[in-house]
């Protein structure tokens, strides 16, 4: 393993700021890196490739519509901030850095005292994933000053939020692109979930089958 701090300089590369305009969220898991930030795996296990994948960001009202079994009910009771952004960070697999800005006018609105929540995708949108993972954060959408400025820094680390969707997954080593031998640990991860099918009707009918099979065999 070569010293961490080659890839630090690697990963050195921030998003700028200036020129968004309204209420900026920039949300990162490699505001620190290594622990205790964690990076994002795919269902089988593997890093997000470079390029893929959604971050969204908003809030919900009632987090009692996450379900597991119906990724199109949950992703209905999520409101939107500013645009889903598509495409991870291009540093390294499974590393994200965006901004996000929308106006959330001097005084508040809807979005204002509410946790900021991400949803992480596999597809190139929200609707196109069939694997997500939802994380609260511990910081709130407040609003702009007076003079029009404002925003919240959301870290994706362990003990700023809460994994609403999704699983623990464990340590993994994160590469630099194209130099196998640099590389990163991480003690954990935020592993995405695919849609939990609901039982089917044909499978309530196999059941009701081999009861009748049992009773018949008494």
């Amino acid at each position: 393993m070569k010293s961490k701090f080659s890839l630090l300089a690697l990963f050195s590369v921030m998003s700028l700021e200036a020129g968004f305009d309204g209420f900026c969220v920039s949300v990162s898991n490699i505001a620190v890196i290594g622990d205790p930030s964690l990076p994002i795996i795919g269902a089988g296990g593997e890093l997000l490739p470079l390029g893929t994948g959604v971050v969204a960001v908003g809030f919900f009202a009632d987090s009692d519509v996450i379900n597991p079994m119906d990724f199109v009910a949950t992703l209905s009771g999520f409101t939107t901030f500013d645009t889903e952004i598509g495409g991870f960070i291009e540093l390294a697999p499974g590393l994200f850095d965006p901004t996000f800005a929308d106006d959330i006018p001097f005084g508040g609105n809807e979005f204002t005292g509410n946790n900021i929540t991400l949803i992480f995708g596999n597809g190139s949108t929200l609707a196109a994933s069939d694997e997500l993972a939802i994380f609260e954060s511990d910081v709130v959408f407040s609003s702009v000053n007076v003079v029009g400025l404002g925003g919240a820094s959301v870290p994706v680390q362990t003990g700023s939020g809460t994994l609403l969707l999704g699983n623990s997954g464990g340590p993994v080593n994160v590469f630099a692109p194209n130099d196998p031998q640099n590389f990163v640990p991480f003690s954990d991860t935020i592993q995405l979930v695919s849609v939990v099918p609901e039982p089917s009707v044909a499978l309530f009918a196999g059941f009701a089958l081999l009861g009748g099979f049992v009773r018949r065999r008494r």
